[in-house]
């Protein structure tokens, strides 16, 4: 996996949930943070597929709920 790539999607996950980049790791899910909560997880299924052009199912918003699911999604 690029580090590049795994960088911007953690900036953007960070810009959408208002949490420190340095708290978000490949490992990270949506229930470790208080903040990234159902509002903010469909925000930022919406900011994903404008940055990287993708269609995702509203079927699989709630699958894609970390960091390493939504790499997967992505392909990067």
């Amino acid at each position: 996996m690029d580090n590049k790539k795994l960088k911007k999607l953690i900036q953007l996950i960070s810009k959408v949930t208002r949490i420190e980049e340095v708290k978000i790791k490949i490992g990270s899910k949506s229930s470790d943070f208080e903040r990234w909560d159902s509002i903010v997880h469909v925000n930022l299924m919406i900011e994903i597929e404008k940055k990287y052009k993708v269609k995702i199912p509203t079927s699989l918003f709630e699958e894609l709920n970390s960091v390493k699911k939504i790499l997967k999604f992505l392909k990067i």
